[in-house]
């Protein structure tokens, strides 16, 4: 069972990412399971803001204007790490979490405790995010891998399903931008 403080990271990753996303709005949850053996403490689903997308997608990477949507929507994966034990549990040289070392999402991004972990200590297609204040600070920004639409559409159905059919105590279901 997951810490508060470990549910608070988790919350304050999509938080976070909400406000960097259109007025379409975030879809997301926490704790789920988003492939074979990995369940991701908070997953985030939207569409960046045009400035946010050419910081994290590139504008390179942008496609042309499709329909009136300018920017994809994208699949941004967090894990929260309350500690350092739990931290080089996931990220650390062991074999238990081997999952992590390869993209999932479009996005992947750590959230902790300051001191807790340093951006070299992850792999290169992570962030890090940090508690500062009353928010969180980027030390260090994501690598974006795009995955497939069916991927994509995987992980929403996850997200959805998960929130609506899971009874885990922790299950806190859909984070919807229109509740908060």
């Amino acid at each position: 069972m997951p810490s508060e403080r470990h549910n608070r990271l988790a919350e304050a990753g999509l938080v976070w990412l909400r406000n960097k996303l259109t007025g379409r709005g975030l879809r997301g949850g926490f704790e789920v399971p988003v492939a074979d053996g990995y369940v991701a403490d908070a997953v985030g689903l939207g569409t960046f803001q045009w400035r946010y997308a050419a910081t994290y997608i590139g504008e390179d990477k942008l496609p042309q204007e499709i329909e009136g949507v300018l920017v994809p929507e994208v699949a941004c994966i967090f894990e929260a790490k309350a500690t350092r034990s739990d931290f080089l549990a996931t990220f650390g040289n062991g074999d238990r979490h081997e999952n992590r070392k390869y993209p999932i999402g479009d996005l992947h991004w750590a959230v902790c405790t300051r001191k807790i972990a340093e951006p070299g200590e992850l792999p290169d297609f992570w962030g890090l995010l940090v508690t500062r204040g009353g928010g969180l600070q980027e030390l260090k920004p994501p690598i974006y891998y795009p995955v497939s639409q069916s991927t994509l559409d995987h992980i929403a159905y996850q997200v959805l399903w998960y929130a609506k059919n899971s009874h885990e105590p922790f299950a806190r279901g859909v984070y919807d931008t229109l509740e908060h």
